[in-house]
């Protein structure tokens, strides 16, 4: 089961191409559902929605996930230094940045833009790796 949206199905499209030898549902798009309906719908039942949102992170990822863009980034900065920190040597140990042309230690502080930034939610792949 996929918590892809109503304004994903491009994404769910080509989950069901590349792993096509599964069953996937897609109940949010089944149902046409966005994001942000499904967060008035917890909140009219009273449900708290984790706090990555009300802190203005777009997804409720990992905190550092590696998926994220330069002012993803420099919010961890700020929220979360010593995960930024931890991140920063992890790039340097394996000599890979993950945002493509800079490491993290050389990231502009000024740079990117969190809200004009496409990040993909976690998946199973994330929870698979992160074991």
């Amino acid at each position: 089961m996929w918590g892809y949206d109503v304004n994903e199905r491009h994404r769910a499209d080509a989950i069901v191409e590349v792993l096509s030898d599964y069953d996937h549902e897609f109940p949010l798009i089944e149902k046409g559902l966005s994001k942000a309906e499904c967060h008035g719908i917890a909140d009219k039942l009273g449900l708290k929605r984790p706090v990555m949102y009300d802190m203005g992170y777009p997804n409720n990822n990992c905190i550092g996930c590696v998926k994220g863009g330069m002012g993803y980034w420099n919010k961890i900065r700020i929220d979360f230094p010593e995960v930024f920190e931890r991140r920063a040597r992890q790039e340097r140990e394996i000599g890979h940045s993950c945002i493509k042309g800079v490491f993290l230690d050389e990231l502009d502080p000024n740079r990117g833009r969190m809200d004009l930034e496409i990040m993909e939610d976690c998946t199973i792949a994330c929870q698979i790796l992160a074991k």
